[in-house]
């Protein structure tokens, strides 16, 4: 592709996108987020770097495509959790899928959650990609409120905790300091701590973090 070839038409352009997408996201998963280049997307796909500007404006709209594409990933995931009459199961289920994502996917996730491209901020529509993924624990929740199985009042603030405490703890497992082994125990416990506050109630049992 050359700057004097004719505009592509439009079945055209979103083969070439999804074709620089999935060369992007493979240069990303072998080689990390700092390997994330024009000129390496666009040799490893056969193309020129002009193809990467005339159809994600750049460096950054390629990162912004692939931050929207791992959030959307996600989404998929937490949705195919199967569903469960006890809200601390389905709760509990759902950040043990959103920790298995994670650990699957390091770089991805880390392009998703930390500025590791210099100059990159999400557009507004990446970051609503990002909040949707939100959905299925706030559903979750809300459904454990109206079931009187849970007492919060906010669901979608619960879901934000929760999301918190398991980001933190995936952080520190793919920085190396909690052991792999580790991390899935450590995951449940927190988990199960912060429904035990949010039992009816409010007035859950903690449970220690060595137990």
């Amino acid at each position: 592709m050359t700057d004097s070839q004719p505009p592509l038409r439009a079945a055209a352009r979103d083969a070439m996108r999804a074709a620089l997408l999935s060369v992007a996201r493979d240069v990303l998963d072998t080689s990390g987020p700092h390997a994330l280049s024009t000129r390496r997307i666009a040799a490893r796909a056969q193309t020129s770097t002009t193809a990467i500007y005339a159809l994600f404006g750049g460096k950054h709209g390629l990162t912004d495509a692939l931050y929207a594409a791992g959030f959307g990933e996600l989404t998929q995931v937490l949705g195919h959790v199967p569903t469960s009459a006890d809200a601390r199961e389905r709760i509990l289920a759902l950040n043990r899928a959103y920790h298995a994502f994670a650990v699957a996917r390091p770089a991805l996730y880390v392009l998703m959650f930390e500025r590791v491209v210099p100059g990159f901020s999400p557009s507004a529509a990446s970051l609503g990609a990002a909040r949707a993924s939100l959905q299925p624990l706030e559903r979750a929740l809300e459904a454990a409120v109206s079931s009187g199985q849970l007492m919060v009042s906010s669901p979608e603030d619960a879901a934000l905790r929760l999301w918190a405490a398991t980001h933190g703890l995936v952080s520190v497992e793919l920085s190396g300091h909690v052991g792999a082994a580790d991390a899935p125990g450590m995951l449940d416990r927190t988990v199960l701590n912060l429904l035990a506050a949010w039992s009816t109630g409010g007035h859950g049992e903690f449970q220690h973090a060595g137990a």
